[in-house]
């Protein structure tokens, strides 16, 4: 190792192409929340229209990427230098949602944005010399009391958004669903079942098997490569109302730092009502810590080909959760938080698309 190399700085590191995406890509998971959830609040709160929404999360963004640029490159005395994401603050949301909701309108908080902005820009240099008094029990506080400020909203979605509305508290805005996921010997399993009531006493049921069998533990070889551990035979039976789908294929079991799993699957699927396909899947799953408090983002992307009876078709569904349980025990896992789902051309129908935030409740067993 020369001299040089012992006295480059961490922010000059190079960590080669692998790491540096896999870092990116958490950097992004971390962000989406962050930048997409306060817009989506706020804006409901204020009673705006789905494109109104739409045009403020693209605002929050936009001014994100900026901010993002202006970090990582720096000009004098603004700037780290550093490549972090900077978005919206959870910090304002409340103080947001009570402006709107109490006749302020969204016209007040633009203003106040902008004028705590400048009282922030001039108090940053003074904060950093008083931040030791700030240890971690005090942040800890802080981000449990924006949490719980943060309730009542998402009783609100729980409720259906629209307090003025008919269909308000009624049952066909909630849904339950249960999971099951188990490491067994040569194999692993995942299973959901989704239930739903709608309007006119509509009932709905949907669920997914999904077993998998490792080739690296059946063969007892290694059958690890670059940044994937394991390659696995995929197998899913997915059914609902009229319908049973079988799916089948190759997954691979990736190694990403800081993630607690990912994979990709790759399979054929044989659909009863419409002409069979392809599908790619992807899982995912990123602890965060802030402090003492305890975050889990994890989700997946589902993404199918098209063919002649229908068009291809993507469902990417996110829950960024906390874990209020650990506050109640250490064994405890009741996690709070939303689900962001984005659906182009549900059921391979064209521009049937859904984006939808629900309230979440989860418990771990």
């Amino acid at each position: 190792m020369t001299e040089q190399s012992k006295t480059i700085s961490p922010e000059h590191e190079y960590l080669g192409a692998g790491k540096s995406a896999a870092y990116g890509l958490q950097h992004v998971l971390t962000m989406y929340g962050g930048i997409i959830a306060p817009p989506l609040i706020v804006g409901t709160a204020a009673g705006l229209e789905a494109y109104q929404i739409g045009l403020l999360i693209a605002a929050a963004l936009f001014v994100g990427g900026l901010a993002t640029i202006l970090q990582t490159v720096g000009v004098k005395y603004i700037g780290a230098k550093l490549p972090l994401v900077q978005g919206v603050s959870f910090a304002g949301v409340a103080t947001m949602v009570a402006i709107v909701t109490t006749g302020g309108g969204l016209q007040a908080v633009y203003g106040a944005v902008i004028v705590a902005s400048l009282i922030g820009f001039f108090l940053a240099p003074y904060f950093s010399k008083i931040i030791r008094f700030f240890p971690p029990v005090v942040t800890g506080c802080v981000i449990t009391i924006i949490g719980l400020s943060l309730l009542p909203v998402a009783v609100r979605w729980m409720m259906g958004g629209n307090p003025k509305a008919p269909e308000w508290g009624s049952v066909e805005n909630i849904g339950l669903a249960l999971e099951y996921t188990a490491k067994i010997k040569y194999a692993d399993v995942f299973f959901f079942i989704d239930r739903m009531r709608g309007a006119d006493d509509y009932k709905s049921s949907y669920f997914e098997f999904s077993p998998r069998l490792s080739l690296g533990e059946v063969s007892g070889q290694k059958l690890a490569f670059g940044p994937v551990k394991d390659v696995l035979v995929s197998t899913t039976w997915e059914g609902g109302e009229g319908f049973d789908n079988f799916l089948y294929g190759v997954g691979f079991d990736l190694d990403i730092p800081y993630f607690r799993y990912a994979s990709i699957n790759l399979y054929r699927v044989n659909n009863e009502n419409i002409d069979d396909d392809y599908q790619l899947t992807l899982t995912y799953g990123v602890p965060i810590k802030l402090g003492t408090e305890e975050f889990l983002v994890d989700g997946f992307l589902d993404w199918s080909t098209e063919e002649d009876t229908h068009d291809s078709e993507m469902n990417w569904t996110t829950q960024w959760k906390w874990n209020v349980g650990k506050h109640i025990s250490p064994d405890t896992n009741l996690y709070l938080g939303i689900e962001h789902s984005i659906w182009n051309n549900k059921f391979g129908i064209p521009n049937a698309d859904e984006n939808n935030v629900s309230a979440l409740v989860k418990y771990h067993f």
